[in-house]
């Protein structure tokens, strides 16, 4: 072979060589491209994950590591948003087990187990997956799952929710395996362990979802008629949401997923609030979708059974028409609720009353505790709940589909919502016959020996009593003036030796107006800035217990000053309400009001509030009330009554004789 050939041929060989050391090469950098890609979503079996270290979805939606919360030195293990600032955190692993040491490193041991090492100390995220050439992937729902070589699913995130509830994952239990998915709130804003609330569902009640704070229940969802839970309107709305609720022999469950790529999730935060939630790129921020329970008044039973909460109302609970607190000497919202003014007429079949009948309540949020009939029509809905002495409510609701819902016993968080919310139902509640018989809150001050009612005043259910009591300051500012008018008529009547028919007339209108002049008045003629503010005092107590003043002969107290002061100091001040008063206004305004007529009627003048003052204790309820004295005229009985006639003071003589002595003046 020729020189140049050979020569030819050799560098032809050394082309080939390169050319194909450069394709082996290039190969070798595509596969490591890959496994470095693939390495960023997952961790294989023998790899460790540090401090300062993460793996993140293959959408770059979601980020797992280690983080640190808030100012807080522990660390933990968790999930977030990869995108999204400030720290959103949907998953922890480590909940109560908060950790220390710089040097904690993430890994798979041979077992297939996910677990973090610290140093000697070994906690465990995984347990008992007994698998080789296991590994962890991170996807784009934010779920964490551990799988074998054939991509067998031995263990996921999902399945141990922390207080975040994103779509595709599930709220509920299975009974087979006796797994239970509930989210649990924070302790705090920078403390992830177990918080005291928790969301979750109840097997004997399969079809809503409680909050509760250990055995106490603070929230229910409603039931779930299909397509929404009936505590949660805003359900309704599902441009966005597609609501499912799934239920076999082995396991019930809610779930959730979005309709396009928004972002979203449901939190239960520290305070017990459930929020979802929408993250709004625009504007970077989190948008509330919506939120239970939104005030006091949402949280379950809140003001007990048979109550009507509303935040428009300055104490938030009322008992519902017909019904009466439970327990008068607490607020009502403390109490275990109200109950029946008047029994029904099926309950006592002694009574041959009229038949009962339903109060209708417009606007009102559904209470809990219902339970849906198969009738068809609204008086077939109507019968089934009146046939059923048991039943106390009941409701036909015509959204989507027409639905009978009937209360049995007691009703529990019943909302009172403002005039044409949305969200608002009709509610029919069953009362006794004579609930409805037409009759004025009368409430009358009678001023003479006789029955003659000085004036009347007719207010509604919903009617503030401040009004009442501001009519009642009008009449005590005429009154006192009146009172000094007939008392210095009686006097010159007397003067000029006028007939004694006239004398008894002003005796009788003095004896009328007497129960409301002030002692300094009645027994020294002295006139001041507070001795309408006693005429008040009177007024009002007179109005509260509809009993006169004067000629109260129920009990040892000389006039209905001693028996309110008697029934203060005794702490049953609330028995000297009018029952007519029983559901008119809150039992802490009440005492309120009784309060503040102690303080008018006080013996001493200094010791009575201006009427400025009056006004003010009467219409901010947060002023505190000092403790009243003892009224003027509340203790003579009780001495006359005490001391034997041939012992009082005063009488020294055995035959009426008596002796003037003259002394200079």
């Amino acid at each position: 072979m020729p020189c140049e050939v050979f020569a030819e041929v050799k560098m032809s060989s050394r082309r080939v060589s390169s050319l194909i050391c450069c394709l082996i090469f290039s190969f070798f950098c595509v596969q490591f491209s890959i496994v470095v890609d693939a390495a960023t979503d997952s961790i294989s079996q023998g790899k460790n994950i540090t401090l300062s270290e993460s793996i993140v979805s293959a959408g770059k939606i979601f980020e797992f590591g280690f983080f640190t919360p808030g100012n807080s030195t522990n660390y933990y293990l968790g999930i977030w948003y990869h995108k999204i600032s400030p720290q959103t955190i949907v998953w922890v692993a480590n909940r109560d087990q908060p950790l220390k040491s710089t040097s904690i490193v993430l890994t798979i041991n041979n077992e297939g187990n996910l677990l973090i090492k610290d140093g000697r100390i070994t906690y465990y995220v995984s347990e008992n997956s007994f698998s080789k050439n296991t590994s962890a992937l991170l996807l784009d729902s934010g779920n964490l799952i551990l799988r074998n070589e054939k991509l067998d699913i031995l263990w996921q995130s999902f399945d141990y929710p922390s207080d975040t509830f994103l779509p595709g994952m599930k709220l509920g239990y299975n009974l087979r395996t006796g797994k239970v998915w509930s989210l649990t709130s924070w302790k705090t804003a920078e403390n992830p362990s177990l918080g005291t609330a928790e969301l979750k569902m109840d097997p004997k009640q399969p079809n809503e979802y409680f909050i509760m704070s250990g055995s106490q229940i603070l929230w229910r969802s409603g039931v779930w008629n299909g397509k929404i839970f009936s505590g949660v309107p805003e359900m309704r709305l599902n441009y966005i949401y597609n609501f499912g609720l799934y239920s076999d022999e082995n396991e019930t469950y809610f779930t959730y997923s979005v309709k396009d790529s928004t972002i979203s999730r449901l939190l239960l935060d520290i305070s017990g609030q459930v929020k979802q939630s929408n993250w709004v790129d625009g504007a970077q921020s989190w948008f509330l979708f919506w939120s239970q329970p939104r005030d006091q008044c949402d949280s379950y039973a809140y003001c007990g059974s048979f109550t009507s909460c509303s935040d428009q109302w300055d104490n938030l609970c009322q008992c519902l028409q017909g019904f009466r607190p439970l327990d008068s000497l607490k607020r009502l919202y403390q109490s275990s609720g109200c109950v029946r003014r008047i029994p029904l007429q099926c309950e006592d079949i002694s009574v041959n009353g009229d038949e009962d009948r339903f109060l209708v309540m417009n606007d009102v949020k559904t209470p809990f505790g219902a339970k849906e009939s198969k009738v068809q029509a609204a008086e077939e809905c109507k019968l089934a709940c009146f046939n059923d002495c048991a039943c106390t409510a009941y409701a036909y609701v015509t959204y989507e589909k027409a639905v009978c819902y009937l209360w049995h016993a007691e009703m529990l968080s019943f909302k009172q919502l403002s005039k044409g919310d949305p969200d608002g139902q009709t509610i029919y509640l069953k009362l006794a016959a004579s609930e409805f018989q037409i009759r004025g809150n009368l409430i009358s001050l009678n001023l003479s020996s006789t029955n003659f009612f000085f004036f009347f005043f007719f207010f509604k259910r919903e009617k503030k009593l401040i009004w009442v009591i501001a009519l009642v300051v009008a009449l005590a500012i005429l009154l006192l003036p009146a009172s000094y008018i007939i008392y210095r008529w009686r006097r010159k009547l007397k003067e000029k030796d006028k007939s004694i028919q006239d004398a008894e007339m002003i005796d009788a209108m003095l004896n009328m107006i007497s129960g409301y002049m002030p002692p300094e008045y009645a027994l020294q003629g002295l006139f001041s800035i507070k001795s309408d503010v006693f005429s008040f005092g009177v007024l009002l107590l007179e109005t509260l217990s509809s009993k006169k003043n004067t000629g109260f002969y129920n009990t040892d107290s000389l006039n209905l000053l001693g028996h309110a002061w008697e029934l203060w100091i005794t702490d049953r001040a609330m028995d000297l309400k009018d029952p007519i008063l029983e559901n008119e206004a809150s039992y802490p305004m009440l005492i309120r009001y009784i309060n503040v007529a102690l303080l008018c009627v006080q013996e001493i003048a200094a010791d009575r509030p201006t009427m400025s003052e009056v006004v003010s204790m009467l219409t901010n309820e947060h002023i505190n009330l000092p403790s009243p004295k003892q009224p003027a005229f509340s203790y003579l009985k009780s001495l006359q009554n005490s001391v034997p006639p041939m012992s009082r003071p005063g009488v020294c003589s055995v035959n009426n004789v008596t002796l003037s002595l003259i002394g200079p003046r």
